[in-house]
């Protein structure tokens, strides 16, 4: 309600007009008799009270400004459709809250052909943060609890805190002006890319053979890049390179050496473990159904092949 008092109330008539919210009893207006003038509230009255209306005069809590139909609480002069101000540093501007025990509080923004919503957190799955596109069924953005970040999934990476995790993606057409693009794209395994305003695109993560073929070695790298102004892709076994620089020269450049079996992995038991927690994300998924429909349903993990250069 606004701060400021509602004064010269009319006097209620033997007829009340249509506009009459309740008489009331004015008992500092002693005109009539000892115990008060009765007075009415008006729908006028009301407004003002709350704020609504058009002008800046009274600051009020709540200001509904009927001139433009802007919404302001704690600003008396919304700028925008809605505004909210505050002059506290330790107070939450805005907070939304969902009592239900596994509830997914969240916010929508729906244009004619897209729908997207902001979730907030989720005791039962981790979830810290994610942004969901309705339409495409797919998580866009996703921040765990753990701190991790993941762009265009939310499969969180086994023992993994604080990381940043790009899913594949359809590769940029074009370049970013005044910038790169970095990028993960499913080549024969998912591949590190980055694209620069020149159009270089290259490969960061170190396994990509397709123009070389099998690799020379299980732990060779390579270089890859193209570019598709020049119309040239270029790719190096750096593994195979050194190794013939060893021969001519008598020096050993390259240094390996067994790491321990507890930092061992399987490929085909890390697959089925993939598979096991999406299976348990989608059963989790179709008990909180019930109590929130709107959450997006987990996508089913397809288990990738073993590359031949894995013995």
């Amino acid at each position: 309600m606004s701060t400021k008092k509602i004064t010269a109330l009319t006097e209620l008539s033997a007829a009340p007009a249509a506009t009459d919210m309740m008489p009331i009893v004015d008992v500092s207006d002693t005109t009539d008799a000892a115990t008060g003038t009765t007075k009415k509230i008006t729908a006028t009255n009301v407004g003002k009270a709350l704020g609504v209306g058009a002008g800046t005069t009274t600051a009020e809590p709540v200001k509904i400004d009927t001139s433009n139909g802007r919404l302001g609480i704690g600003t008396s002069s919304p700028d925008e459709i809605l505004e909210v101000e505050t002059s506290a540093v330790s107070t939450a501007v805005i907070q939304i809250k969902s009592t239900a025990v596994n509830g997914y509080p969240n916010i929508r923004f729906v244009n004619d052909a897209r729908e997207w919503r902001i979730y907030g957190g989720n005791g039962s799955s981790g979830d810290a943060f994610q942004i969901w596109d309705n339409t495409a069924t797919a998580t866009r953005l996703h921040i765990d609890t753990s701190g991790n970040v993941m762009i265009g999934g939310n499969d969180t990476p086994t023992s993994s805190v604080g990381n940043l995790c790009l899913f594949n993606g359809t590769p940029p057409a074009g370049a970013a002006t005044n910038g790169v693009i970095l990028y993960a794209e499913d080549v024969s395994t998912s591949e590190l890319k980055v694209r620069d305003e020149a159009g270089n695109v290259s490969t960061l993560s170190p396994h990509n053979f397709d123009l070389l073929g099998e690799r020379s070695d299980p732990m060779a790298w390579s270089y890859s890049s193209k570019n598709a102004f020049v119309g040239k892709e270029v790719a190096v076994d750096m593994m195979k390179v050194i190794r013939a620089l060893e021969k001519l020269t008598g020096e050993e450049y390259i240094k390996m050496r067994d790491i321990d079996d507890s930092e061992k992995l399987d490929w085909d038991a890390e697959e089925k473990r993939k598979e096991d927690e999406r299976k348990a994300e989608m059963s989790s998924y179709k008990t909180r159904k019930a109590e929130n429909d709107e959450e997006p349903s987990p996508e089913v993990y397809v288990k990738k092949s073993k590359p031949s250069w894995i013995k």
